[in-house]
């Protein structure tokens, strides 16, 4: 929520390291994920192939319209990008839940999350010879961080992420460790 100080941070990092692609990201997902898509297809187009991946590139660059202008047409393309996305690999699985998620579309967001996590529903997540994602392997389906992000709030507000992390294993392991996530605390 504190939206100055995160862009003066990541431009600090950016003029540190300026050839590293990680803050580059950064910048792009903040702008991307804050309602200013014209800002991060700006960036894209100067860096057509996201240092190396030209499917999350695709994915991002039919997403990006829709965040400026959500129109039907706009959710639309970005809807379809990320399904086509999720098929391919666990990377673009996790980044178009968030995508969805961010642009209200919870419908689909809980689809993908359910292929690729829990293996179940029309968008099991298969992987795609011919990229350079990974493929949807246990090590990427125990990645759950993108779950907790500030773009899948709309998602942990809604009934069915609940099942959704029972159906990982976050529950079994919140119980055992005595802990209540940070987004149940909030809503208590």
């Amino acid at each position: 929520g504190r939206l100055p100080q995160a862009d003066k941070v990541i431009d600090q990092v950016r003029a540190l390291y300026p050839k590293e692609p990680w803050p580059w990201w950064v910048r792009f997902y903040l702008y991307a994920m804050t309602g200013r898509g014209a800002a991060a297809s700006a960036m894209l187009e100067a860096n057509p192939t996201m240092h190396g991946q030209p499917e999350l590139a695709r994915m991002w660059r039919a997403s990006l319209p829709a965040v400026d202008q959500p129109t039907p047409a706009n959710l639309a393309k970005a809807r379809d990008a990320c399904i086509a996305g999720a098929k391919q690999s666990g990377d673009l699985a996790s980044q178009g839940v968030q995508i969805l998620s961010a642009l209200g579309q919870a419908d689909p967001a809980f689809e993908i999350a359910e292929g690729y996590l829990l293996s179940r529903g029309p968008l099991v997540q298969q992987g795609q010879a011919g990229t350079n994602q990974p493929n949807a392997t246990a090590g990427w389906r125990i990645s759950t961080q993108w779950m907790f992000t500030p773009a899948a709030t709309a998602m942990r507000a809604d009934p069915r992420f609940l099942p959704l992390c029972q159906g990982v294993g976050l529950t079994d392991y919140w119980r055992s460790r005595g802990v209540r996530p940070d987004y149940m605390k909030r809503q208590a």
